[in-house]
């Protein structure tokens, strides 16, 4: 289940380097474009910045930010860009 409110994190995330370690709000695992689009209006609601990550392939923590939601996209089938309408379905 995606989280209600925002609480201190113990949570760590790192790249495959494994020499970032970073605290983070939460972890996502989106199946659908709905669970993404509900991670986004929740990161909104609560001033957190988004991080997003495949397989953790990024070399220098990339793509990890302090206190952000993480949302990996590891679950999801397809994904679709139209970077002429900044739009990703």
């Amino acid at each position: 289940d995606l989280i209600d409110q925002p609480k201190p994190s113990l949570l760590l995330a790192d790249n495959v380097s494994g020499l970032h370690e970073t605290r983070v709000g939460g972890f996502f695992f989106p199946q659908t474009v709905d669970d993404v689009r509900e991670v986004i209006n929740r990161a909104r609601r609560f001033g957190r910045k988004i991080c997003m990550r495949g397989t953790m392939h990024c070399m220098g923590g990339h793509n990890v930010a302090t206190d952000a939601f993480v949302i990996d996209f590891k679950f999801m089938k397809k994904i679709d860009i139209h970077p002429e309408k900044f739009q990703v379905t």
